[in-house]
């Protein structure tokens, strides 16, 4: 019996082609498919979750994904973890142990202010940018309902208390493998 030759697929494996072996390729296309959307729903759930679960300000340990594992802290449920660490060191050793906390978690810190990333709605993205740099703060940028800005850490604390903010945590950082 003869044997068909084998193909090397896009990604260098060798496969045996179903339309070598002869059946079908449908099924071959389906098993792609279901492949590259089950990698696909994987990667996407991840930050999805954890949005959810910081909006929703539910307990317990979370990833927050620029800081590294950590433990949510008993502060306010619309503070990041990290964050909440942070006006935890600042409240209990001042500007040095925030500064060196800020350096520890690879955090954007200067002077006194630190980059968040505030969760609130597309209606309310202006009135919350009029806030940060009322108290001080500085815009960077914004995105629908996602904006980035220096804010001070005197003014983080009273800028969670507003109804519009629903989350503020720090900025997600590009990871290399």
């Amino acid at each position: 019996m003869r044997h068909k030759p084998i193909r090397r697929s896009l990604f260098g494996q060798i496969e045996n082609s179903a339309k070598a072996r002869g059946k079908p390729a449908a099924f071959t296309t389906i098993g792609i498919v279901f492949l590259f959307a089950t990698l696909s729903f994987i990667q996407c759930s991840g930050p999805i979750r954890d949005i959810e679960a910081q909006v929703e300000g539910s307990e317990g340990t979370m990833k927050d994904s620029s800081f590294g594992d950590t433990e949510r802290s008993k502060g306010n449920p619309k503070l990041g973890s990290s964050l909440s660490q942070l006006l935890e060191a600042y409240h209990k050793d001042g500007m040095t142990g925030a500064r060196a906390f800020a350096e520890r978690h690879t955090m954007t810190f200067d002077y006194s202010r630190v980059q968040v990333t505030i969760v609130t709605t597309e209606e309310a993205i202006d009135d919350v940018r009029k806030t940060v740099e009322a108290v001080g703060g500085e815009h960077q940028l914004h995105y629908k309902n996602l904006l980035q800005a220096m804010v001070p850490l005197d003014a983080l604390e009273s800028l969670v208390q507003r109804p519009d903010v629903l989350f503020v945590r720090g900025p997600r950082r590009a990871v290399t493998q």
